[in-house]
């Protein structure tokens, strides 16, 4: 079952998916480390675009990734995709300790529970593994008109 803002969060996602590179994410590549043999999760992967970007930079083919929309297509380049409604408070599907790098990029502003979301990170992570999240600003005027609309953050 599929909760009612991450329906709307697909449709909106499908229909513009986050396979550009901007600034933060670039600064994001700065910090990510060299590891051929990392095994790498993208929390919010949309098409897989961007994750595929990153895990250049790492240097690793093993790259994983969940969402509620655009699966398909990441699955289709690549990604080892898995379809998650991260509104429903269910544990990622994956062991835990899993991975060595977890990127989630713009994507907690769209989850109720962030807390929830964000202790799933700490626990498919291994112990000397490292995580980067990027939430986007909410107080810019667009985004203030935009949720005063009653519509999702740019």
């Amino acid at each position: 079952m599929t909760s009612k803002p991450s329906l709307v969060n697909k449709k909106l996602s499908e229909q513009y998916p986050h396979d550009y590179i901007d600034d933060r994410i670039k600064t994001a590549m700065t910090l990510v480390e060299k590891n051929p043999t990392a095994k790498y999760l993208d929390v919010g992967c949309s098409n897989g675009v961007v994750a595929l970007e990153i895990a250049k930079v790492i240097g690793t083919k093993d790259v994983h990734g969940v969402d509620i929309a655009n699966i398909e297509d990441a699955k289709k380049i690549g990604v080892k995709g898995i379809e998650v409604d991260l509104n429903e408070d269910i544990p990622l599907p994956y062991p835990d300790k899993t991975f060595d790098v977890i990127t989630c990029f713009d994507t907690l502003e769209h989850v109720y529970n962030t807390d929830y979301v964000v202790k799933e990170i700490r626990r498919v992570l291994k112990d000397d593994g490292y995580a980067i999240v990027i939430v986007p600003r909410t107080d810019s005027l667009i985004n203030v008109l935009l949720l005063g609309s009653g519509y999702q953050m740019m």
